[in-house]
């Protein structure tokens, strides 16, 4: 059933997130009062049934819990390892490259705006820190924001953005494109594929097609049939 096609009903609250649509009865077996539910409440449901268990307050939001900072961070250049350290921050004096940048990106504009100002610079709006995990990336970013005395938001980017599943068309046309280089049997159905495949993602799509190609090498197949 999709929500967005269905008929407004009293007594029933429309789900919709980036990874599934649903319609959540709270009907007479829920536990949570229709009447007592509004537009954009957050609700907790059993995981298999999708049955309101009970209303949430707003903070219980996980976007908001995972942006919450619990102190001003007070590291500093000194604090990260296997980096070489900026030694004397100035605006004359910069020291060591590693850090540099990233000083001169962030750190100056909000501490010498006036030598922007003067030269007519627009300075960077940001700094993409990338990188293996445990590399001092996030350490990097907290010293800096207590170097400029600014909040540090704890965010993860995918938490930024919404990215709907692909629709069936969509799904059929990547499946395509993954498997162009591939020996892809007459028999293969991309459209049937793409029906049976309502939940998946691009990055699935793709493992569908190299998972088709390691079965066909196992039998030796010279066809990769699905």
């Amino acid at each position: 059933m999709n929500p967005e096609d269905e008929v407004e009903e009293d007594g029933a609250n429309i789900d919709l997130d980036s990874q599934r649509k649903g319609c959540l009865p709270a009907c007479g077996w829920s536990l949570v009062d229709p009447d007592k539910l509004k537009p954009g409440d957050l609700v907790g449901v059993n995981k298999d049934s999708y049955l309101m268990l009970d209303t949430l307050p707003s903070e219980y939001d996980s976007r908001v819990k995972a942006m919450e900072v619990d102190e001003k961070p007070t590291e500093d250049y000194n604090d990260i390892g296997g980096l070489e350290k900026l030694a004397i921050l100035t605006w004359t004096h910069l020291q060591f490259e590693q850090i540099q940048e990233l000083v001169e990106a962030i750190v100056l504009p909000m501490t010498h705006k006036e030598h922007f100002q003067k030269l007519g610079v627009r300075p960077p709006k940001g700094v993409l820190l990338y990188g293996p995990h445990s590399t001092g990336k996030t350490l990097m970013a907290r010293g800096c924001a207590a170097q400029t005395n600014a909040t540090f938001w704890k965010l993860a980017g995918p938490q930024l953005f919404q990215f709907p599943h692909p629709t069936e068309e969509a799904r059929a046309r990547i499946l395509q494109i993954h498997s162009r280089q591939m020996n892809v049997h007459l028999d293969v159905n991309f459209e049937e594929l793409a029906r049976s495949t309502d939940d998946f993602n691009g990055a699935q799509l793709k493992a569908v097609c190299v998972e088709a190609g390691m079965l066909a090498l196992r039998r030796d197949a010279t066809k990769d049939i699905w």
